[in-house]
């Protein structure tokens, strides 16, 4: 009896304990019998049983094994253009192995071998079935199925871009291939397929720069599939068939290279605001993740879409939207009725997919339109070139109406608009100073509500991005918000700081806050110009905030006007805030001793840490060193010698109960010494 014919009697586990030579000449011996008998079904069966658990060979047995298929597949083309479908899933397994990616990727055990059978599919397999195959498991490949006994995240990010490859370039292959009338059928579900790929993989990969360079790829190098030779049309009917595929096709890799950027943007910045600041203080950004954007934003002026005219169609509709609310009601009314508003707005005109939700019209994304647009306006060469007409107005309306509702539902998140957004805020600020406009009146124009709005969506952004490596881009927003808050009106500023420190639920946003707050109180109006310069000292982590006190502000008769007048019910808010700090961070508790032993401790005081806060209390702790001299400080100087007498006592008591770690133990030694800086 031949093996193909006692798989289906024999048990799995009979077939799987069979010696790898035995293996080896099952596979080889079984051929001749299943072209004669033409079951290429149960020769399927045979190599899905041997190459399903690759782990049950030792890496010279999957070599030789990989060998052995691909020699059959290479001698035997019908055979491969019947069974090859199905041989994409139980290959890309091979790819996992002990390989660090520390040589070259042909010393990687199995990679070469399963790329030499990938292209014999490509040219001997059924290109439509392989295709639809391969799209298939796309969807399938995520990073967490990658099993490899390496702990390093980043490679097992390499494993799974070794399987998307293979996969990617396997579809690209065929579907060249594929003779057809109707292209775009292919090409819609080739698409589709790409980006739910990205979808699911881009929570847990950091690697965008291997997306746009495999969507460049792909759309670069896409041509039509070839027609059948048989299509039964007449030469109109042919030539507009024709037609109207090659439109829908172009539509299609529009759709595609935009709703991509955009997709791609949920976790990824590209830095468009950093690299235009750096660009005016000469200090530009190199990052060659960005040198494919511009070969993609290359590709849609090829596909002639107009990007200037989506952004100024944005900016029109965006002005249209607000000019409707009344803004004589209520101002949590307008509140409530804005964003309920922009949230609509963003789900159905902003918020797309590629294939409308009626299935009638292929959509470009209009935001991975802008994304494109406001790469090419930052990094332009030019100097003081201002190629946009845009206002600071024009940006602050922009950030609210497609940041406002990220803040609403993190469905909306992504990051590439946040920086797009601080981005086109710094050209209008640039662009206003160049052209000697006084920004402070255009500040001041701007609603209340509007502009209160806007700096909290900016304090929202920096909030939304922790991760270290975008720290860059939170202290270029920060900078924003200071260089705004010291146009704007005062008492508008002010309290626009003041409602965001009593009610942010973020510590690391107070901290930074009390930073520029500190700032605005210090510096003044006739050194507007060195005020980005001196923020540059606050910190956003907390090793350096905690670890540098500020230095005293020098005193200069000459200068008097700030940007926040330190009046004494302005020192008081900041006594409070201090007050409500201490108290988050060392929350009283219950004497955890037993009730009925007396002791003469039974007075003492038990504090549980926060630690959330302690940063901002340091923080607010180095303002009152830098407001001692101020006429508001000694006019209070008793409530400020009562505040540091009981939070003596209760730092006093949390050190001696203290079990924690030896850097929250750090952190009350420094916060010790900045309350000695205030009593000296």
């Amino acid at each position: 009896m031949s093996d193909s014919e006692s798989v289906g009697g024999s048990s799995v586990t009979t077939i799987e304990s069979l010696p790898f030579e035995t293996i080896i000449s099952n596979i080889k011996e079984s051929v001749a019998e299943t072209i004669e008998s033409e079951d290429y079904l149960s020769y399927s069966t045979i190599l899905d049983i041997y190459l399903s658990d690759p782990s049950k060979y030792t890496t010279d047995e999957r070599e030789t094994l990989l060998q052995t298929v691909l020699d059959v597949l290479n001698e035997n083309p019908k055979l491969t253009y019947e069974i090859g479908w199905d041989l994409p899933s139980l290959l890309i397994a091979f790819f996992e192995s002990d390989f660090k990616f520390d040589t070259a990727l042909r010393h990687s055990p199995c990679s070469v071998r399963v790329f030499y059978i990938f292209n014999c599919l490509a040219k001997l397999g059924n290109h439509k079935e392989l295709f639809l195959k391969c799209c298939e498991l796309l969807s399938t490949v995520k990073l967490e199925d990658i099993d490899v006994s390496s702990d390093d995240d980043s490679v097992r990010e390499r494993f799974l871009y070794l399987k998307l490859y293979s996969l990617y370039e396997l579809i690209n292959t065929n579907l060249k291939n594929i003779e057809t009338l109707y292209p775009s059928r292919f090409l819609s579900m080739c698409i589709s397929s790409f980006l739910n790929s990205i979808y699911i993989s881009l929570d847990r990969t950091r690697d965008m720069e291997f997306y746009f360079k495999r969507i460049y790829s792909f759309v670069r190098n896409y041509n039509a599939m070839p027609l059948p030779k048989d299509h039964g049309l007449s030469k109109e009917e042919l030539q507009k068939v024709i037609a109207d595929e090659e439109y829908l096709q172009r539509k299609l890799l529009q759709g595609f290279v935009s709703n991509a950027i955009f997709l791609i943007g949920r976790h990824w910045i590209p830095s468009s605001a950093h690299n235009y600041i750096g660009s005016i203080v000469n200090r530009p950004t190199e990052d060659s993740t960005l040198l494919v954007i511009d070969r993609l934003y290359e590709l849609c002026m090829s596909f002639d879409m107009d990007l200037d005219k989506v952004f100024t169609d944005i900016i029109v509709s965006t002005h249209e939207i607000f000019h409707k609310f009344d803004l004589t009601i209520n101002e949590d009314d307008v509140l409530s009725e804005m964003f309920e508003k922009l949230v609509v707005d963003y789900q159905e005109n902003l918020f797309t997919n590629i294939i409308n939700k009626d299935l009638k019209e292929i959509e470009i994304s209009k935001l991975g339109c802008l994304l494109y647009h406001a790469r090419s306006v930052a990094f332009d060469t030019k100097k003081n070139h201002f190629p946009v007409n845009l206002s600071f107005t024009d940006a602050v309306m922009l950030t609210l109406r497609l940041i406002v509702p990220m803040l609403v539902s993190p469905n909306f998140n992504n990051n590439s608009v946040k920086d797009l957004v601080v981005f086109w805020s710094w050209y209008a600020i640039e662009k206003s100073t160049f052209e000697k406009k006084n920004l402070t009146l255009e500040v001041s124009a701007i609603p209340k509500v509007y502009l209160t709005t806007y700096c909290s969506m900016l304090l929202f952004i920096c909030s939304s991005c922790p991760s270290s490596d975008l720290k860059d881009f939170r202290f270029d927003t920060l900078t924003l918000v200071s260089k705004v808050l010291a146009s704007a009106p005062e008492q508008t500023s002010y309290t626009i700081i003041l409602d965001s420190l009593r009610n942010c639920p973020l510590e690391n946003m107070k901290a930074a806050l009390i930073g520029v707050l500190k700032e605005l109180f210090t510096k003044d109006k006739a050194t507007d110009d060195d005020l980005e310069s001196d923020l540059k000292s606050l910190a956003l982590d907390s090793d350096e905030r905690t670890s540098n006190p500020p230095a005293l502000p020098s005193r200069d008769v000459k200068k008097s006007t700030k940007y926040l007048t330190l009046t004494e019910n302005r020192f008081l808010d900041v006594l409070d805030l201090i007050d409500t700090t201490i108290e988050s961070s060392f929350i009283e508790v219950e004497n955890d001793q037993d009730s009925e032993t007396e002791t003469e401790t039974d007075d003492v005081k038990y504090y549980r840490i926060n630690s959330g806060p302690l940063n901002t209390l340091s923080a607010e702790l180095n303002l009152l060193v830098i407001l001692k001299s101020y006429d508001a400080f000694k006019a209070h100087q008793n409530r400020v010698d009562s505040i540091i007498s009981n939070f003596n006592k209760i730092l006093s008591t949390a050190k001696s109960q203290f079990k924690g770690s030896s850097n929250e133990l750090n952190v009350f030694e420094m916060l010790s010494i900045t309350v000695d800086r205030i009593t000296i």
